[in-house]
């Protein structure tokens, strides 16, 4: 039987804006932290015919050969959670890990049976050496949690920043509010030179009237506030500390 699985793309500006669904999870320092980045991405990016909607979408149509004899395109995804999947990282020996790995169900419109999430890091990442996120290099950004994160994915108050190489903890800082837009500025400043900042910059261009931005100015500033581009621009921690 032929498997042809048709993955929905979250196109433009829908994944840069992290409408992926429920947020990440990262366990530092015995507090559990919500994270906007996306670690498991990477991974997927090199290993593709493991992600959740592949693998849920192989199932089905390998449960119904009949109705997909002729290769015919199947949705695969529970729409409030577009990526498949949720994790919970954490720092263990200075390094990220994998602890916990859900995807979600549904019943339906059965309201005695709503649905939920399905534990399955056995199933995806069977050898605990898997759950290693040694692919991984980017800053992570954790809202103290005891305090709200704003819809424009800034730390509202203080929030501690990760600096992970290949999946290792080589720096942390702590930042208030203020300083965190300041060092998030600095970032922006060299995304502003990448060709994915000038890609967005066209795609959004085109959709002004939709996303409701008058000028060039406004648009800028879309671009800073809900891309996420923070978790990528490696700055020198140092920097802020000796700003």
């Amino acid at each position: 039987m032929k498997l042809l699985v048709a993955l929905i793309l979250v196109l433009g500006a829908t994944a840069a804006l992290g409408h992926w669904g429920p947020p990440h999870t990262l366990v530092y320092e015995g507090q559990s932290y919500e994270i906007q980045a996306e670690p498991l991405e990477h991974y997927f990016v090199e290993h593709p015919d493991e992600h959740p909607h592949v693998v849920m979408g192989r199932e089905e149509m390998e449960q119904n050969p009949d109705a997909y004899a002729d290769g015919e395109a199947i949705e695969v995804m529970v729409t409030s959670c577009l990526r498949g999947y949720i994790a919970t990282f954490e720092i263990a020996d200075n390094s990220l890990r994998l602890r916990e790995f859900e995807t979600p169900f549904t019943y339906g419109k059965d309201p005695d049976r709503p649905g939920g999430y399905l534990s399955e890091v056995e199933r995806y990442f069977p050898d605990p050496e898997l759950r290693r996120v040694d692919w991984y290099t980017g800053i992570l950004v954790l809202p103290r949690r005891e305090l709200e994160r704003s819809e424009t994915n800034n730390c509202s108050e203080s929030c501690i920043l990760l600096r992970i190489e290949e999946g290792r903890l080589t720096d942390h800082l702590e930042l208030t509010g203020e300083e965190y837009l300041e060092f998030k500025r600095k970032q922006f400043a060299e995304f502003r030179e990448m060709d994915d900042y000038h890609q967005i910059v066209a795609e959004l261009r085109e959709e002004m009237d939709f996303w409701e931005l008058n000028d060039e100015a406004e648009l800028v500033q879309f671009v800073f506030d809900n891309y996420s581009f923070d978790e990528r621009i490696m700055l020198d921690f140092d920097e802020a500390r000796n700003p």
